[in-house]
C-alpha cells in the first residue's frame, strides 16, 4: 500500500465525522466550503448565486401547469369513457337478455312443432296398416318424406334423405317418376 492509502484508512471515524460535516450539498453540486466558516455577506451572494433563474422558474410553472391540464383532460376522458363503457355493457345485456327470451319462445315453438308432427308420423304409421294402398294422402306423405329435389353439384337426382356416407353418384330417376306418378295416380286394389 502506498503511504496516502494506510494514512486515510488510519484515520478515526471522529476525523471521518468532520470530513463529512465540512461538505455541504446544494441542487448544483457539492461546496466544499463549511456553512459555519462563511460569514453573512458571503453567504448571502453564495444563495443568491445558486438560484434558479427567473426563465427556468416561468418554464416549471408553464410545465407543471401543463401536466395538471393534461392530467384533468385525461381523468375526464377516463370518466366518460367508464360512462360510455356502463352505459354499452347496460345496452349489451338488455340485448343478450332479450335475444336469449326470443331464442327460448323459439325454441319452445320449434319443439312443439315437432312434437306435433311426430305425434302425426305415430298416427299415420298406425293408420298406415289399415289404410288402402289406393288412398292418394298416403303417397303424399311418402313424397313429404322423401326428398324428390334435383341435385345440381352432380347433375343426378337425389330422392331420398342424403347422408355423409351416401354415395350422390346413383341414378334414382325411376324412382323419383314412380312416387311421383303413384302420388298422382294411386294404384286401384280389387277386392
Amino acid at each position: 500500500m502506498d503511504d496516502f492509502t494506510s494514512a486515510f484508512l488510519s484515520r478515526g471515524k471522529e476525523d471521518l465525522k468532520d470530513a463529512e460535516a465540512s461538505i455541504s450539498y446544494t441542487p448544483f453540486g457539492v461546496d466544499l466550503q463549511k456553512s459555519g466558516e462563511t460569514n453573512d455577506d458571503e453567504s448571502l451572494r453564495h444563495q443568491s448565486s445558486y438560484s434558479e433563474p427567473e426563465t427556468v422558474k416561468q418554464w416549471r410553472r408553464e410545465y407543471h401547469a401543463n401536466i395538471e391540464k393534461k392530467d384533468a383532460n385525461e381523468a375526464s376522458k377516463d370518466k366518460a369513457m367508464k360512462e360510455s363503457a356502463v352505459k354499452e355493457l347496460a345496452e349489451w345485456q338488455n340485448w343478450h337478455k332479450k335475444n336469449l327470451i326470443k331464442a327460448h319462445k323459439q325454441n319452445l315453438a320449434h319443439e312443439e312443432e315437432l312434437q306435433a308432427q311426430r305425434d302425426k308420423t305415430m298416427l299415420l304409421s298406425k293408420s298406415v296398416s289399415k289404410v288402402n294402398s289406393s288412398d292418394s294422402a298416403i303417397w303424399e306423405r311418402i313424397c313429404q318424406l322423401c326428398d324428390l329435389t334435383v341435385s345440381t353439384s352432380s347433375g343426378d337426382s337425389v330422392y331420398s334423405k342424403s347422408t355423409a356416407g351416401t354415395s350422390s353418384s346413383r341414378d334414382v330417376t325411376r324412382f323419383r317418376s314412380l312416387l311421383l306418378s303413384l302420388k298422382n295416380n294411386p294404384p286401384r286394389v280389387c277386392h
